[in-house]
């Protein structure tokens, strides 16, 4: 996601660096005097840090963050993995940008922050049968096969349909899983054979043929 329109430089770099991930119990989030940008520090003539809080959901993450300059105006950017339906509940996040090769000024600032919705990322599962605003499906080029079959709610795996289609090897080993066909490479550990009687009706199985799992 970089935004960074280098009107200012061409030899501009920012880092971003968020807090550890966890609330800021220090910082009030409902007290807006405490929030936005707190410290600008020019560490020498070319170098400034920008140290901001902003708020979000006590159950979501700061996922990344980024810039834009336009002229002498800054807008700091971050992502968090939003949370659709989670109880109301705000949380203070310290963000600190770190720039390099700006030339020293007076600069406005300006935060914005962008909600992602989370996904299913290769080798994961979806979030199976849940209510709509905690649904979590594959992420984008990525196809769904059914890897748990009889399990009631269970979600699908996400694989890449280009590497070829899911295939349950190794069976028996420590190695079982779920490996693409035709390339052996690996989607994910785990028990994948059909297996009469450990409770699960699995695709193969039938009432006559396992009338113990179905």
């Amino acid at each position: 996601m970089k935004k960074g329109i280098l009107i200012v430089s061409l030899l501009i770099a920012a880092i971003f660096l968020s807090s550890s991930g966890d609330c800021d119990g220090s910082v009030d989030p409902y007290d807006e005097e405490n929030l936005g940008v707190q410290e600008i520090n020019w560490l020498d003539d070319e170098t400034l840090e920008v140290k901001a809080y902003v708020t979000i959901n006590c159950a979501e993450d700061i996922h990344d963050g980024d810039y834009e300059i336009w002229w002498n105006e800054i807008t700091l950017w971050h992502s968090y993995i939003e949370c659709t339906l989670c109880a109301e509940c705000l949380c203070a996040h310290e963000l600190t940008y770190k720039f390099s090769g700006l030339n020293k000024g007076d600069y406005e600032f300006e935060l914005e922050g962008l909600g992602i919705v989370s996904c299913a990322e290769e080798g994961e599962f979806t979030s199976g049968a849940v209510a709509q605003g905690y649904y979590r499906g594959c992420c984008g080029g990525l196809e769904t096969f059914e890897a748990r079959a009889g399990l009631e709610g269970g979600g699908l795996l996400c694989h890449d349909p280009t590497k070829g289609n899911p295939s349950c090897k190794h069976i028996g080993t420590k190695s079982e899983g779920w490996y693409y066909s035709g390339t052996d490479e690996l989607i994910i550990y785990g028990q994948c054979a059909n297996i009469c009687g450990d409770g699960i009706c699995d695709i193969e199985e039938t009432p006559e043929n396992c009338p113990q799992d179905c």
